[in-house]
């Protein structure tokens, strides 16, 4: 039951932003006066089909894709001669259609962000492993319990991981260092404010500490955790701005991890910090346990990832075609049809090899947890 009720969010998720990203190509092309041919929610084989106007709807069997099928997209002979086509519009248009997309899905993601926003007090938390700062939002530094020590203080008053110390002793803290340095301040007792990451609630608690070799301690293990807040006016805005602080978060990662992978001469950084299909699947199963909002902010974090994959430029993707506009925008040039194809499903191997790689490493890391769910 808990796998059938997994997949079926899973795909609820999935199907929901595939079908916003693809819209958004719809709606610009539609709007551009092209010629849509198809537009599609999953891949072939086909469950239904209607054809309304000049444009044929379908629902596909597999779930995990879509597409707009926009006549000279893939330009042959014909496609070429027409105006309605893809291939025959100023590159500002084709521009419009290709990045519309991934603006549809940084759209979806400010809107459910602003919800989970608007549930967490316009505050958000986030572990880096690396100095970053936050383009929108006061950002700032929150000790995390990670680890709560066996027959330790912490244990014994009731500490669990996953709570953020907000203050020792009524003193603000923002890093490990400021927390042991105030709990061997006042060594009798520390009263800890904390915060659950999860739930928002907030409490304090009273603990006694132990003393070891001059130093006192209370038993527990901590990570610096970065919380951002969106104050006064930015609140209303929060979403948006929330969203594009998730976008550039997303490039600066996977430029930090292509230079680590690069002068590391290995791909586990990308192996170890990337999840296809199987990943997600079982990272929802996960985040089912943590409530709606989590879950929200889940399908959020997806759409932005989407968004942010679509873009690059690599051939077959978005970013792959808005890259031949571009030269055609700065040459006043056409690039060849049969180039451009053959660069696409070149692209598009690639794409495939790349989704079956992953979802591989996806199976050797989650196949416990998903054989569990049975």
């Amino acid at each position: 039951m808990t796998f059938f009720l997994t997949l079926l969010i899973f795909i609820f998720i999935i199907g929901f932003l595939i079908f916003s990203h693809e819209l958004g190509h719809f709606i610009a092309a539609k709007s551009a006066g092209l010629l849509v041919e198809e537009f599609a929610l999953g891949f072939p084989p086909n469950i239904f089909s209607k054809k309304i106007g000049e444009t044929k709807y379908s629902i596909n069997l597999i779930p995990f894709g879509g597409y707009v099928k926009i006549y000279g997209e893939d330009p042959d002979e014909d496609s070429t001669k027409n105006e309605r086509s893809f291939y025959c519009q100023k590159p500002i248009v084709k521009a419009k259609v290709l990045i519309a997309g991934v603006f549809a899905n940084i759209l979806v993601a400010a809107f459910i962000f602003y919800i989970v926003l608007s549930f967490s007090g316009f505050k958000w938390n986030v572990f880096l492993p690396f100095d970053y700062n936050f383009i929108f939002g006061k950002q700032s530094q929150v000790p995390l319990i990670v680890t709560v020590l066996e027959n330790s203080p912490a244990e014994e008053s009731g500490l669990k991981e996953g709570e953020m110390v907000l203050s020792v002793n009524g003193l603000s803290v923002s890093t490990r260092e400021d927390f042991v340095k105030y709990v061997n301040i006042d060594k009798e007792k520390v009263v800890l404010a904390l915060r659950d990451v999860r739930s928002k609630e907030e409490r304090e608690v009273e603990i006694i500490p132990k003393e070891e070799d001059g130093t006192y301690f209370i038993g527990v293990l901590l990570s610096n955790v970065t919380e951002i807040k969106y104050e006064s006016f930015n609140k209303v805005f929060s979403g948006f701005l929330h969203a594009v602080n998730m976008t550039h978060l997303s490039f600066y990662s996977l430029a930090k991890l292509t230079y680590t992978s690069i002068g590391e001469k290995t791909v586990e950084p990308f192996r170890d910090s990337t999840a296809g299909v199987v990943g997600i699947f079982a990272i929802t199963h996960i985040v089912m346990k943590e409530g709606i909002i989590e879950l929200l902010n889940m399908a959020a974090l997806i759409s932005i990832g989407l968004a942010v994959v679509n873009i690059l430029p690599i051939p077959a993707l978005d970013g792959g075609r808005l890259v031949f506009v571009i030269y055609e925008a700065v040459s006043r040039r056409k690039t060849s049809p049969n180039f451009e194809r053959n660069l696409n499903l070149a692209g598009f191997a690639f794409l495939i090899l790349l989704i079956i790689t992953i979802t591989y490493n996806d199976i050797i890391r989650f196949g416990g947890l998903i054989k569990g769910m049975f």
